[in-house]
Parts: C-alpha cells; sequence; structure tokens
C-alpha cells in the first residue's frame, strides 16, 4: 500500500477516536489490535485493517493516559507532593501558576501511585520559583474540569492533551520547601536563567515581549492588546516559534558552517561541507528548539529536518513529500493526542501546500511566486481555521509578504544575538535593544495598518458541516494547477460560508442558554429576531473573563452578529464582571440593570417592575425590583419574567428571601408560575424559600455554580427543596450549558452540553 494512502487511512482511524464518549475494555482493544494487523496481511481487508489499526492505537494511548487519572478520593484531600517544576512559571493577577511532574506523593503519611503532570497555582504567600527546581508541596487537587459550551475553548481537552491529568494550588504551609534541582530539566533552568536575566536586564524595554517570544518561547509579556492584533492579522504563527523559525536557524547555521569548513584546509577529506554543515545546523536547531521549550510544532520541524539530514548522510535524494510524510508518521505514533488541536492541521496542511504549490509554480518571478503561496496558504488553511476559530485573516497574504522576510532575516537573527550579547557583555545591552526597537516597532505598524483596513478579518456566523465541506471542496478546487478546468467552481463552493453558516430561528422559537461560566450567571435569551444577554459572569483577571472565554465564543457559534439587549442583574463580579469585553465585542443597543451606576457602559438604565415589551411574540417583563424602591447588593438584582405560548421562565439573579417576599406579597400566583427557573443566588440557602418554591413550582430548576466551589453551592437543603417540589434539577458545575428551545413544531428540547458534547476524557 502508498505510503500516503496509508497515512490518510491511519489518521482517519486516529483521529475518530477522538469522538468516543467512552474507551473500549482493555481486553477489547487487545482483540481488536489482533485484528487490525490480521486484516492489513490480507488483500481485500487492506483498507479496513489499516484504519483499524489507527483506531486501536488512539485507544491504546487514551486507555494508557487514563490509568494516571486522579483517583477520586483524593480530590480536596491535603496532599504532600514531591516534584519538580517543568515549565517557566507564569505571573497571574493573584500569584504564580506552573507545571509540575511529582515524584513522590503522600496522603496522611502513606504514599500513593500518580505519574501525571499537574498544574498548580499558588496565590497568597507564594515563594519564588525556577523551572528545573524540585519541590515539596503541601497542595490540594481536582480533577481537569473546564467551561462546557458551545464554541467554548475545550480546556479540558487542552489539559488531556499536555498529559495534565490534575489542577490545584498551593496551600499556605511550612512544608512548602525548595529540596534542589533535577538534572534531567536542565534546559528548562537554561530558559529560566536567560528569561530573569531578560527581565532584568530590559525591563524597561518595550518591545520586551516580542524579544522574549522570539527568543526563547515566552509569550507571557506580550500585551491583550498585541495578542490581539497578532490574532487579527492572522500572524499569530510568526510570533510562536515553530517550523519558520526552525528552519531559518538550520539555515543560517548551514550556511555560516559551510562557508568556514570550506576553508579549513583537510576538513573536507573525510566529510563533504555540506555533512559538516547538516550537522552542525541540526545541533543548532535542536538547541533552539529546546530553548523554546521543545513545543510540539518545534518537534514536528526537527523530525523533518532529521529525515533530511538522515538522507544526506546515506546519499540518498529524497522528495520533500517524502519528508513531510515521514515526519506525519512519527507524530502519529509518538503522539497521537497531536489531531486533537489544531496546531497539527495548520502546521502539516500549510506545508503541504506550500510544497503543492510550488511544484505547480511555472515560470514566476521571485515576489509573484511568494505572493501565490500566501494566498494559496490561506485558502488551503481556510476550511481548518472556519472550524476551530470561524474567521480568517483577508489581509494575511499581503502582511505576511512584508512581515515574514522582516522576522525571519532581521528580527529573529537580531533577537538570538541578544542573548549572546546578554550572556557575554550585558554591559551594551542598552545600545543594542535601542537599535533592536526600530525593526520592531516597524514589525507592529505593519500589523496596525493591516488591521485597520476596511475589511481585514471576515469572520463567520456559526458552525455548520454544510458549510465546511464546501469549504473543503472550495480550497481542493482553487489549489488545482493554472489551466485546470473547471477551477470557477471553487468559488461557487466558497458561497454557502455565506449564508448558510447562521442557524435559521423558526417563527415563534425560544431559546433560553444558562452558559457554563463557573461560579457566576449568563443567560443567553433568543427569539426569532432579538437577542438578550442577562448577566456577563466573573472577570477572573485582566486577561481572563467569562465573556471572551464563554459568552463572546457561544454568540459566534450561534451565528449572532449584534445583541438587542443587555441586563446586568446587579454589581457583583460573578455577574458583571465580563461585561467591558462583551460591550467591546457586541455592543448592545439597550443595557439596564439594578445597580445602572455601577455598570461599566455608558446611560445605562434601571431595571424595575413597570419595564415589559414583545418580541416576536415573546412577553418580556421585569418583575422586580419596584419602581422607586432603594436596593444594594444582592436584593438589587432585577427578576426577569419570559412569557412564550407554550413557555414560561424567571431569572432571579441573586435575590435573598426579604425580596421573594416581595414577590410573593405583590404579585399574584400565575405570575409566578413558572416552567423554568434560573435559581435564585446560585441555589445559597439565603434564597429559595420553601413558600417562593411553591408558589413558583417550576418543572425545571438550573443552579448556575461552579465545580467545586468554595461556597458548597448549591446548598443540600435547597436541593432538597426543589426536589420536594418535584422539579428537574440541573447544575451548570456538572452538566455544563444548559440549553432549552422551543418553537411550535417540536416540544421542548433540553441540550446538557457536557453530556452532548462528551468525549472520553471528561
Amino acid at each position: 500500500m502508498p505510503v500516503p494512502k496509508f497515512l490518510l487511512l491511519f489518521l482517519a482511524g486516529l483521529l475518530s477516536v477522538q469522538f468516543f464518549t467512552e474507551l473500549p475494555q482493555l481486553l477489547w482493544i487487545v482483540f481488536a489490535t489482533f485484528i487490525a494487523v490480521f486484516f492489513c496481511f490480507i488483500r481485500y481487508l487492506r483498507i479496513l485493517g489499516v484504519i483499524f489499526l489507527g483506531v486501536c492505537w488512539g485507544c491504546w494511548h487514551g486507555y494508557f493516559a487514563l490509568l494516571n487519572s486522579l483517583p477520586e478520593s483524593l480530590q480536596g484531600e491535603n496532599l504532600l507532593v514531591h516534584a519538580t517544576i517543568i515549565n517557566l512559571p507564569k505571573k497571574t493577577a493573584h500569584g504564580i501558576r506552573f507545571k509540575i511532574k511529582p515524584t513522590k506523593i503522600f496522603h496522611q503519611q502513606k504514599q500513593i501511585k500518580f505519574d501525571g503532570k499537574i498544574l498548580l497555582s499558588w496565590y497568597r504567600g507564594a515563594q519564588s520559583v525556577q523551572a528545573g527546581e524540585q519541590w515539596q508541596f503541601l497542595v490540594r487537587l481536582k480533577k481537569p474540569h473546564g467551561f462546557q459550551s458551545p464554541g467554548a475553548f475545550d480546556y479540558e481537552q487542552w489539559l488531556f492533551y499536555q498529559g495534565i491529568r490534575a489542577t490545584g494550588y498551593v496551600k499556605k504551609s511550612k512544608s512548602n520547601k525548595k529540596l534542589g534541582h533535577d538534572l534531567g530539566y536542565g534546559y528548562q533552568r537554561i530558559r529560566q536563567t536567560i528569561a530573569n536575566q531578560l527581565q532584568h536586564v530590559v525591563a524597561e524595554f518595550e518591545n520586551m515581549g516580542l524579544l522574549m517570544a522570539l527568543a526563547i518561547g515566552d509569550r507571557q509579556k506580550l500585551t491583550s492588546e498585541q495578542n490581539h492584533l497578532l490574532i487579527a492579522t492572522g500572524t499569530s504563527h510568526i510570533v510562536a516559534i515553530s517550523g519558520l523559525h526552525i528552519g531559518l536557524i538550520f539555515g543560517l547555521i548551514y550556511a555560516l558552517v559551510f562557508s568556514v569548513v570550506r576553508r579549513i584546509h583537510g576538513m573536507t577529506n573525510y566529510y563533504p561541507a555540506k555533512l559538516w554543515s547538516a550537522g552542525f545546523a541540526l545541533f543548532g536547531a535542536f538547541c533552539y528548539a529546546l530553548m523554546a521549550g521543545f513545543a510540539l510544532p518545534t518537534q514536528r520541524a526537527l523530525i523533518m529536518l532529521t529525515v533530511v539530514v538522515i538522507a544526506m548522510y546515506g546519499y540518498r535524494s529524497i522528495k520533500p513529500s517524502q519528508v513531510l510524510a515521514v515526519a506525519l508518521l512519527v507524530v502519529l505514533v509518538v503522539d497521537p493526542f497531536a489531531v486533537y488541536l489544531p496546531g497539527f492541521w495548520l502546521s502539516f496542511i500549510a506545508v503541504a501546500a506550500i510544497l503543492w504549490i510550488i511544484s505547480s509554480a511555472v515560470n514566476h518571478s521571485k515576489i509573484i511566486g511568494w505572493l501565490k503561496i500566501q494566498w494559496g496558504l490561506m485558502f488551503a488553511l481556510l476550511p481548518i481555521l472556519y472550524l476551530y476559530f470561524q474567521q480568517v485573516s483577508v489581509v494575511s497574504p499581503l502582511t505576511n509578504l512584508v512581515v515574514i522576510p522582516l522576522i525571519s532575516l532581521v528580527i529573529v537573527p537580531m533577537a538570538l544575538l541578544a542573548i549572546l550579547l546578554l550572556l557575554c557583555v550585558p554591559s551594551i545591552m542598552g545600545g543594542y535593544l535601542a537599535v533592536l526597537d526600530y525593526p520592531m516597532n516597524l514589525f507592529w505598524w505593519v500589523l496596525q495598518i493591516s488591521e485597520n483596513l476596511p475589511v481585514s478579518v471576515v469572520k463567520f456566523s456559526g458552525q455548520n458541516s454544510i458549510v465546511f465541506i464546501c469549504l473543503v471542496a472550495a480550497c481542493f478546487i482553487l489549489l488545482l494547477p493554472r489551466g485546470f478546468p473547471g477551477k470557477w467552481l471553487g468559488v461557487i463552493f466558497l458561497l454557502p460560508a455565506g449564508f448558510l453558516a447562521k442557524p435559521v430561528a423558526m417563527p415563534n422559537s425560544l431559546k433560553l442558554a444558562v452558559l457554563d461560566v463557573g461560579q457566576g450567571l449568563s443567560v443567553v435569551i433568543q427569539t426569532q429576531n432579538h437577542t438578550l444577554v442577562y448577566d456577563t459572569g466573573a472577570k477572573f483577571s485582566d486577561r481572563f473573563n467569562a465573556a471572551d472565554a464563554v459568552i463572546i465564543p457561544y454568540l459566534k457559534y450561534n451565528g449572532i452578529k449584534h445583541l438587542d439587549y443587555l441586563m446586568i442583574s446587579h454589581s457583583d463580579n460573578d455577574h458583571m464582571g465580563g461585561t467591558k469585553a462583551l460591550m467591546k465585542e457586541y455592543p448592545a443597543l439597550n443595557t439596564s440593570g439594578g445597580m445602572p451606576d455601577l455598570i461599566p457602559v455608558k446611560q445605562a438604565a434601571l431595571c424595575h417592575d413597570q419595564q415589559n415589551w414583545y418580541w416576536d411574540g415573546v412577553k418580556f417583563e421585569i418583575l422586580y425590583p419596584s419602581l422607586g424602591m432603594k436596593k444594594s447588593g444582592n436584593n438589587a438584582s432585577c427578576v426577569l419574567k419570559i412569557t412564550h405560548p407554550q413557555l414560561s421562565v424567571l431569572i432571579t439573579g441573586d435575590i435573598e428571601k426579604s425580596a421573594e417576599k416581595y414577590l410573593i406579597k405583590s404579585l399574584v400566583k400565575n405570575e409566578l408560575d413558572v416552567d423554568i427557573i434560573i435559581v435564585p443566588h446560585h441555589g445559597s440557602k439565603t434564597s429559595s424559600s420553601s413558600r417562593f418554591i411553591q408558589l413558583i413550582s417550576p418543572k425545571h430548576a438550573v443552579f448556575s455554580s461552579g465545580y467545586r466551589n468554595r461556597y458548597h453551592h448549591p446548598h443540600k437543603k435547597i436541593v432538597k427543596r426543589y426536589q420536594t417540589a418535584d422539579s428537574k434539577l440541573y447544575n451548570t458545575a456538572s452538566d455544563g450549558s444548559i440549553i432549552f428551545s422551543y418553537n411550535d413544531k417540536d416540544k421542548l428540547n433540553i441540550r446538557l452540553w457536557r453530556s452532548y458534547n462528551k468525549r472520553y476524557w471528561n
């Protein structure tokens, strides 16, 4: 069987494991592996055998990865951990975060077996920790858990792929102490030393973030504005150390060694200059990859370069497509989890597209050929960008035409020279950085111009499998050689992305999504033509909030381009923290809240019980607070009732028992009788009185709370009260986002996203 065909079939089988909700038992995996190998030796079953082989290989890796899962009984327990810090610690708003590889773990003085990596946060009293150091920590751990919501980043999948089997925090204790250094992570110590010296010497350097990103692969110092600019212009890959940079270093060292060896008498008697150059260049590229943290893209680049160098030493000619095929095979065998992340697809498709475009280019000048490669890359990567990010930078081909040579030929060599100067003659760094500032500022200036062009980014409305298939077909046709008949069909296949991606809402429909934002609240209500967001979750740090992480991805996933109304129940961070970020992306036409003066929006109105309106046959009315009532804190929360001809919903914010008593007295029973209630105050025992629940008599009760939250919401007594009222209970902590939808042709549909989107690692 040809190697490309084998790889595609093996990849298809391996990729299918990603969608398994559970892995087969070990006995079945062993049996299936023998069957797959047997099929591979039978001519007519060989295709099926290779696919099964990919499935079995993915199952084997998944099975052994899950063996390292944190035992349920150890969640929230005090554990004494001996471990090595295996990455550069990252400073956060409240402390530091770092990964550790445990060597010993003790629970109640009894050693337990747990080999998975751990992601730790150290808050109050955090000491200075460095990569490569061995420490003893007193910690509390939990299983990996992240937001589960349509369109949101799958944090649990990312942790699983990274080999992180638990997260937690360091407790304040005298047991926390440094034990020494781990020689096995010496390269991380070197990275840490360089990072420390850089931060000390170039602390005032305006472009320190770009310098550290290109020199040692540490992007912590890039500002949020710079990261946004990179994403908007499709140039994030240029700053992340990847195959481009590894190839550049290989080429520079190769050229330098080649020119030197040719001038040294006798060195080429036994080995040609190209072999000396290739060996030294590969070693230099390997050192640079280590300095960059040996990330996955650098590993793939090193594999490809190693294949080329081995072929050179064996005096064999090897085609670029063969190099790519071998690299793909090695990655799939060594690290099958790579297929779960977009970086795998982006890098291999990009290289394959470049090779294809170069092979089909005839009689083009270098500039035309370079421009053709950039436009071809945009089309080749379009399906993946649509699938994972729902946007593509239209200006990226022109931008890359300028910034890739600037980065490759000027900034990266100067950044590496800055590291050498820092280690050898740090006294001249000040003057050197002043020179380095010019090309780096030019780089940002080009990106700013690109972003400000009239149409710099095309954003797709939601996800649609038909659109994805059409984009794949379009890109395949458009990348065919010039003169190939029917290339105009590629443009036709691009058209569905403009009108099929947005879901078509049915008349008289109502969709209510209680989003999984952790310990907080955010609800998105959609009618046929309108959208309302109630609360925006929490702001966790300057770089992380519920709006960016969950709400905005959900809106994009559902093809929502604008908001009609934003309602902020009250001013607590877990209800209002994401407001600025949401309004920056989706300016709402109307905004109101229980404490409008504290909402970070101009001209926010006070919500009160005289307000009601109709959208597409659905009634919206505010039941509380009363006009003229002065309330603060939880009891200032807006209580919103939504009435559909077949469905009613009550959203209560954080009201407590006193507000509930007011509602009971001021409203007749049928005004409180609802089908769905978003339980007050996340299920706190300060709310949800028995009388209130009896009057509401909800069929469905939703708790919006965080996984293993410190408040222990929802309270057991409150859960019992709703159970007594025969309500069906849901909790975002265990169910993920909870989506209710109804229209005239269907019954009430309830989708629990954690169950709907379940994978075997969840």
